[in-house]
């Protein structure tokens, strides 16, 4: 028992000397101090950053996007607080948002990734070199080929999400196909 209480303190003071040596950057869904000005939103395959942009006039405060949070989005809310707008494009596209030095950092979240929008196109091309111009266009860091099949595919997918293209390939292959980490992931 004495240890585990030893243990304990030991944790919660390593905690504390953290958060009071680093700045404190909390993630949240929405940033605070936007305006909560209602606004109308309809749009259809509407570039992300200009959303941002949009958001970034009506809410006013600068908005700083993370090179992974790129694409488009379709999005219509009626009379809806800024803050809201925020939620719906975190939920939507897997984001998380930052505060920092007055600015909103918007980055991605763990699996905003496979909400990207791809296209690709292989007629009984190899799976490594459509899954390579797949993670090229996703912005992924490489690929970790663990299956000890390398087969062909002919797939032609315009502008689907990541996440239906991995399907779409495991599909055909029978591999198993995903994103861990960052990398796609092929395995038997």
């Amino acid at each position: 028992m004495r240890r585990s209480l030893s243990l304990s303190a030991l944790a919660l003071a390593l905690g504390l000397a953290t958060a009071w040596s680093a700045p404190v950057r909390e993630a949240r869904a929405a940033p605070q101090g936007v305006s909560e000005r209602a606004i109308d939103l309809d749009l259809k395959d509407a570039d992300v950053e200009n959303v941002f942009a949009l958001l970034s006039d009506v809410g006013g405060r600068p908005v700083v996007l993370d090179p992974c949070v790129h694409g488009a989005v379709d999005i219509k809310l009626t009379n809806t607080p800024v803050p809201m707008v925020f939620d719906a494009l975190a939920a939507k596209l897997g984001l998380v948002y930052e505060e920092d030095a007055g600015d909103v950092l918007v980055r991605c979240g763990a699996d905003a990734r496979l909400s990207s929008r791809v296209s690709v196109e292989a007629r009984d091309g190899e799976l490594r070199a459509t899954l390579e111009k797949l993670v090229a266009e996703a912005k992924l860091d490489g690929i970790d080929y663990r299956a000890s099949v390398q087969p062909k595919v002919t797939v032609s997918l315009e502008h689907v999400r990541l996440s239906t293209a991995m399907a779409a390939l495991a599909d055909e292959t029978g591999l198993k196909i995903g994103v861990a980490r960052g990398k796609v992931i092929v395995a038997n």
